[in-house]
């Protein structure tokens, strides 16, 4: 299974939905989509078991990073690299 996550929601935090996706289904992939580069966010999610963290804005940017997770990377897309 595949989900995309935004971080921003009207109620909660994105961080807690993907905190709770991963205790009740931990082999379920995440990708996090953020408008937020700042090197905090991207760990937290991490941290928290996101196994992509890809920018808004360029949605063949968020497909490539979903089939690289689907096919068992982990994705941080440009800009973001590594962390």
């Amino acid at each position: 299974d595949l989900m995309l996550l935004d971080l921003s929601l009207q109620s909660g935090s994105g961080y807690d939905v993907l905190t709770h996706v991963k205790t009740v289904s931990p082999s379920t992939r995440v990708v996090v989509l953020s408008g937020r580069h700042e090197s905090h966010h991207i760990r937290e999610a991490e941290a928290r078991g996101a196994d992509a963290y890809i920018l808004k804005g360029d949605p063949h940017e968020i497909l490539a990073g979903a089939r690289r997770v689907l096919g068992g990377e982990a994705f941080f897309g440009p800009p973001v690299g590594p962390i």
